[in-house]
């Protein structure tokens, strides 16, 4: 009875450190608008074929991406690529540190709300065409699958 007793313990603790090892791969993102209060001139003539609207003003936004993790105990880093074609990063690519908001780039920003990040990273139009990627790095190097949003 003490065996299968001893046996049952050590199963339920061997399950559980399995269990909670964190998997870089279970993440879910999304990219938001958030209003900046600020406006730029609409100067784009693809845009702005109307000559009546030549001193028009478009709203700024700040591109948002927001990472939700079902736990953050191993995870070092956020990887976010954005480029004008899939799998580029010609527009933005930067490796936000988790929980590290010293020396951000100008313009980043980072905040976290238990297992969610909020990761600003550019100004922008809201009609921005850009491609989004999305990494998980753990503190042993293991970068996640990557997750898109174009």
């Amino acid at each position: 009875m003490k065996t299968l007793l001893f046996t049952l313990i050590a199963s339920l603790l061997y399950a559980d450190v399995a269990f909670s090892q964190a998997n870089p791969n279970n993440f879910e993102f999304a990219m938001l608008y958030i209003s900046t209060g600020k406006t730029r001139p609409l100067s784009n003539p693809a845009i702005n074929t109307d000559q009546h609207l030549s001193n028009a003003e478009v709203p700024v936004y700040e591109r948002v991406c927001m990472v939700e993790m079902s736990d953050t105990t191993t995870i070092a880093h956020i990887l976010i690529d954005v480029g004008s074609k899939k799998d580029s990063a010609d527009i933005f690519s930067y490796a936000f540190a988790y929980d590290d908001t010293l020396g951000l780039p100008e313009g980043t920003s980072y905040s976290r709300e238990g297992n969610r990040l909020h990761l600003g990273i550019f100004e922008t139009l809201q009609t921005d065409m850009y491609h989004y990627k999305v990494r998980i790095q753990d503190k042993n190097g293991i970068i996640s699958e990557p997750k898109y949003f174009y």
